[in-house]
This record gives structure tokens, sequence and C-alpha cells, in this order.
């Protein structure tokens, strides 16, 4: 099976039938009749009563089982999906993408005025960014896909694209310019639960402690006690990944083109 994170239907049954046999009997049923106001506070009510080291234990022997999809964001020509059909997705590489910003850019009325700082912006982006503040060398993807179709991702594309328009043009000017590069693309692919693990922190949890991801999956869960109502697609969590390696082609299995979909929300 794969976990799809916004199909809390899916894998929500999977944290009870996990949690159940090592939980207070009336867990659920305590749940159920609380009144909390946050999803962590219903996550950290079953941590107090199961134990946080017990929890971990479990939940990783349960979780490693599967696998889970991912979904990564972008704006796309028709060249470049053919690029990953091929060779799949690559780290992100600011100076690859040094030629595509002229592309983006070259009718922006002040594009002739800025082009000279390109390479000053790219720099101060990758190599010369604070240790853990580099936007390139990572796949970046997100758990959710209403989180991608709520973000920027799909719209006007990777948020390092931001970042350089900002850095060239200081205000918001660029952002026709990058919504009308290429079209929307939502491409799909799985990790294993570790990885999906390491993408979404590089901080090795404490011994007993729960990994950050599963805690707030634990939280979600947790929470859909206190409100039936509850949905995960309403929180607008994309939970952002960062993965160290490339992605083959044979992990991508959906290409989506959601170019009119973003139009209908706009």
């Amino acid at each position: 099976m794969i976990i799809n994170f916004d199909k809390q239907d899916e894998w929500f049954p999977i944290f009870s039938e996990a949690i159940e046999p090592i939980a207070p009997r009336n867990i659920f049923e305590q749940l159920s009749k609380s009144q909390y106001e946050f999803t962590d506070d219903a996550g950290k009510f079953v941590i107090e009563a199961v134990g946080e080291a017990a929890l971990r234990a479990h939940l990783d022997k349960v979780l490693e089982r599967y696998r889970f999809h991912a979904f990564h964001g972008t704006r796309l020509t028709q060249d470049e999906v053919e690029n990953i059909r091929e060779n799949g997705l690559v780290s992100l590489s600011l100076s690859s993408r040094r030629s595509r910003y002229f592309e983006i850019f070259r009718n922006h009325p002040s594009w002739e005025n800025v082009q000279t700082r390109l390479d000053q912006v790219l720099h101060r982006l990758g190599p010369g960014a604070p240790v853990g503040n580099r936007e390139d060398g990572r796949v970046w993807a997100c758990l959710s896909r209403a989180g991608v179709l709520d973000c920027h991702y799909a719209d006007t594309g990777a948020e390092v694209d931001h970042h350089v328009a900002y850095g060239l043009f200081s205000n918001e000017s660029a952002h026709g310019y990058l919504r009308a590069y290429g079209s929307a693309y939502i491409v799909r692919f799985t990790a294993q639960y570790q990885e999906i693990m390491n993408a979404f922190s590089s901080r090795i949890p404490d011994e007993g402690k729960l990994s950050d991801l599963v805690r707030r999956m634990l939280d979600y869960w947790a929470y859909s006690f206190v409100d039936p109502s509850f949905s995960i697609v309403g929180t607008r969590d994309a939970v952002q990944l960062g993965f160290n390696a490339p992605i083959q082609p044979n992990r991508i299995d959906l290409y989506e083109d959601v170019s009119v979909l973003m139009k209908r929300r706009a």
C-alpha cells in the first residue's frame, strides 16, 4: 500500500490499528469526549497515555512497511516534461537554471537594468547561502497534493524562482512572467518511509522521541476523534520535503497537468 497523506480515510485506520494494542483500553473514547482545541494537544494526550518511546518503536515498525506519495509542483515546458520522463527529477541546480531566468524575465520592463545582478543573486541563494539555507542541491516536493495546489508551486513555480525574482526586482512584479512560463504540473513519485522522514527533517530525533513528521501525523489522527469533521486537506498543510538524491524515472507514476485547475482556482 502507498500512503497518500491527503487521503486520511485510508491511513488513519493504520494508526488506529497500530496504536490500539499498546494504548489504554478506552483511549479512543477519551479522545472523542475531549474538547481539545488544537491538533497537537490531542497528539500529546496520546503520547502521555501510551509513552513516546513505545509509540516511536511501534509506529516506526508499522510505517516501514509502506511507501508514500510525494508531489513535486512546478511549471514546465513540454521539453522539460519529456526530460523528466527520461532522466527523472534531478537535484535543483541554480547554475543550470540560469538560462531559464533569461527566458522568463526577458520581457520584464526592468530586465535590462537588473540582468547583470542575476549571477550575484544565484550565488547568494546557492553557494553563498548560510549553512542549511541553500536552495539548490535537493529535489523539492510536498507530501500533500492539496498543499501543492494551495501554494505557489503549480501557480508561479518553484520557491527558488520567487527568491530569484525578488532578488532581481525587489517586488512581486515578476509573478505574471513566472506564471506565463510553461504549464502547471504536479509530478507524483513514491518514496520509502525512512526516505520521507529524512526529506522532511534532517534532524535525528532523540532516543525514544517521535520524528517530526510522525508526530504531525499522530496529531492529525488523534484530533480526528475530537472533531470527526477534521480534514487534512482543509489545513492546507503542504508538508515540504527536500530529497538529497535525484528521483529516478521509474519511481514517477503520474505527470498531472493542472493548468486548467489552477485557472479555475484563480
